[in-house]
């Protein structure tokens, strides 16, 4: 890269910036929701979904994963079309809404113990995501953006063994086994966090094709299988790559979403 296009890639960089920013300021609902997205993210509250009564039984991961395939044919059925996208007004206060919220309950007597492998480990925690995402949406009544909620990603979440994750820190605590945030720099889990027992052992990038935090840019909702998990991420990384990244050989530019 020259000095010229090194200048020009960081004023596109900086112009960038500058509009996901109005982005932000243009759809918070309110200035409060601006300031806690410069927060740290622990200094916020969250929003457990799943707090209320749980059945009293332990769940195994794997029975809780066959529960989320039963939520995946309902959420088909009512509100995810052929191209993954989701229609929300079709699904608030549908039963696969209600089926949503009694499949979350459960999540709270899981025993994460039992999920033993990466495949059953990173498919348990990508499903999580995608489901936990769409019912953030529907619980604050987002409208047209999660932007509207800037603090969305940090306080957003689910009880899960009784213990608290949010999206965040699905994403970047357990699926990026505690990877600085992209966004903020630092790490969301201190060396002794029992969550950290969750991650998997190693970090999958394919996992970027596969997480939907309910953006237009965002890929199309799946839900994984631990035993078709190779052949699904690659499958989704494909796809995600040839709909969503273009290369303008002219101009030596690649456009990422």
């Amino acid at each position: 890269m020259t000095e010229t296009e090194g200048a020009h890639y960081m004023l596109d960089t900086f112009l960038q910036s500058l509009r996901d920013a109005r982005d932000v300021l243009r759809r918070a609902r309110n200035p409060a929701e601006v300031a806690k997205a410069l927060v740290p993210a622990s200094w916020l509250s969250r929003h457990v979904l799943n707090e209320e009564p749980a059945p009293a039984p332990l769940q195994p991961g794997l029975t809780i994963a066959e529960e989320l395939k039963g939520l995946q044919r309902a959420l088909k059925a009512k509100a995810i079309d052929d191209r993954g996208r989701v229609r929300y007004s079709d699904l608030c206060g549908s039963p696969a809404h209600l089926q949503m919220e009694a499949t979350s309950r459960l999540l709270q007597s899981v025993d994460l113990g039992e999920l033993r492998t990466d495949e059953e480990r990173i498919a348990f925690w990508i499903n999580i995501y995608n489901v936990l995402a769409i019912h953030g949406v529907l619980a604050l009544g987002i409208r047209d953006s999660v932007m509207e909620i800037p603090s969305f990603f940090g306080t957003v979440a689910y009880r899960i063994g009784g213990l608290v994750f949010t999206l965040d820190e699905i994403e970047n605590g357990v699926l990026r086994r505690n990877a600085p945030h992209p966004v903020r720099g630092a790490r969301l889990f201190d060396e002794r966090d029992p969550r950290l027992l969750a991650c998997p052992s190693r970090v999958d990038p394919r996992i970027h094709a596969a997480l939907v935090c309910a953006s237009t840019s965002c890929p199309p909702v799946a839900f994984y299988d631990p035993h078709e998990l190779g052949d699904q991420l690659n499958l989704a990384s494909r796809n995600y790559v040839g709909s969503d990244v273009g290369v303008d050989d002219a101009d030596r530019r690649i456009g990422l979403p």
